[in-house]
Order: C-alpha cells, then sequence, then structure tokens
C-alpha cells in the first residue's frame, strides 16, 4: 500500500487563516452583541425579564469590567447605546 499523500501547505494555512477569521468574528460579534440583545430585552414579557437577567449579566461581566475599567470602552459603549437608541 502507498503512503497517504502530504497536505499540501497552502492548505493547511488556508486553515489557519479561517480559524483565526472565525474567532476574530466571534470576539466582534460578542462586543457588539449587547446593544441588540439590549433591544430585545426591553420587549420582552415581564415575566421572562427576571430569569435572563443574571444570565446577562455573567454573560456580560468582562464587558462590564472593561467598561469600568478603561475610557476609551466607555466612551465606544456609550456611543453604540446612544446609535442603538438604547439611552
Amino acid at each position: 500500500m502507498s503512503e497517504p499523500e502530504a497536505e499540501p501547505e497552502n492548505r493547511t494555512k488556508s486553515r489557519w487563516g479561517c480559524g483565526c477569521l472565525g474567532l476574530v468574528m466571534l470576539l466582534v460579534g460578542y462586543i457588539l452583541s449587547p446593544g441588540p440583545l439590549i433591544l430585545v430585552c426591553e420587549n420582552c414579557p415581564g415575566s421572562v425579564q427576571p430569569m435572563l437577567e443574571p444570565v446577562i449579566e455573567y454573560l456580560y461581566l468582562p464587558l462590564g469590567w472593561c467598561y469600568d475599567n478603561y475610557e476609551s470602552v466607555e466612551i465606544f459603549y456609550d456611543w453604540y447605546f446612544e446609535l442603538l437608541g438604547v439611552y
């Protein structure tokens, strides 16, 4: 039997690039997701909101910490929420 052929180097680099791009897209999605989530939660029935609040607070704890400790993050989110009409 013959040995399996080695995968071309370009394909390996392509997979690495796709993985990095996917991680960047996830990070950007996480950073931008509080705005639409707030808009959706404002329209939720009153009985659902108390169940969602602890989950949302825990999920966005890193963003809250960055908001409290970095002025640039605070400026960005203030602008972003004003743009979406959340404030």
